[in-house]
């Protein structure tokens, strides 16, 4: 295991009702059953919308997938 999936993992075993599961084969965390991050490529994905993904597009080595 990387060092960024280790930081992956422990991100989300720490957050408030996030279930591990797996999104397409990958490794995600889910709340409420919705993936809302998945491990891809030895980095975080997130899905947002709206103002947020507006605002993580704003921070350093942020970048678009797909």
């Amino acid at each position: 295991m990387t060092p960024q999936e280790i930081l992956f993992n422990e991100i989300g075993n720490n957050l408030e009702n996030s279930i591990q599961g797996n999104l397409f084969g990958k490794p995600c965390f889910k709340i409420n059953k919705k993936a809302y991050v998945c491990f891809f490529q030895n980095e975080m994905v997130f899905k947002l919308k709206g103002e947020a993904h507006h605002e993580a597009l704003s921070l350093d080595a942020s970048k678009l997938c797909g």
